[in-house]
C-alpha cells in the first residue's frame, strides 16, 4: 500500500504514450498508487473510469465490512474512525492515516473521473453519498444472485 508515491504520474503518463488508449481504468490501481497517479492524466484527452469493488477506500479495513453498519455514514475522520473493530493506539495512528490517503484519493477520483462503475445500486449509493454525482455512476452487476 502506498501513502504517496511521487513516480505514479510519470508511470501513467508513459504508459498512455505508448498505449494510447482511449479511455484509462482504474481498478484499484489508486490505493496501491496513491493520489498522485491521477496527475499524471493531465494530458490526456479521453474518459477516466474508476472501478470499485470493495470497500477499500471507504472503511478501516475492508476485511472487517460484514454489514452496512459496519461502513461510516459520513466522510468524517471522527465517523471513520468509530468503525474501527478494535482500537488501540497503532491501529488509532494507521486509520488516522488511512483516512488522510484516502480523502486525498477521494478528492483525486472525483475531480479526475468520468464513470465511476459500481458493482450493485447498494454500492451506487454509497459512491453518490461520498460525492460523486449520480449520473456518472454506472452499476455493472456482480455475476452472483443473492441466495435466499
Amino acid at each position: 500500500m502506498s501513502f504517496w508515491n511521487p513516480s505514479a504520474p510519470k508511470q501513467l503518463q508513459k504508459a498512455i504514450a505508448i498505449f494510447r488508449p482511449d479511455v484509462v481504468w482504474f481498478h484499484s490501481v489508486s490505493k496501491y498508487r496513491g493520489w498522485k497517479v491521477f496527475e499524471g492524466l493531465e494530458d490526456f484527452g479521453g474518459d477516466v473510469w474508476v472501478m470499485y469493488h470493495d470497500f477499500t477506500l471507504l472503511a478501516p479495513f475492508s476485511s472487517q465490512v460484514y454489514t452496512i453498519k459496519d461502513l461510516p455514514t459520513s466522510r468524517t475522520q471522527q465517523e471513520f474512525l468509530s468503525k474501527l473493530k478494535n482500537p488501540n493506539f497503532v491501529l488509532k495512528i494507521y486509520a488516522k492515516l488511512k483516512f488522510w490517503r484516502n480523502s486525498k484519493i477521494r478528492d483525486a477520483i472525483l475531480r479526475w473521473t468520468d464513470v465511476h462503475i459500481v458493482p450493485s445500486e447498494f454500492m451506487q449509493d454509497i459512491i453518490v453519498n461520498r460525492g460523486a454525482s449520480q449520473l456518472r455512476v454506472k452499476v455493472l452487476p456482480h455475476f452472483v444472485k443473492e441466495v435466499v
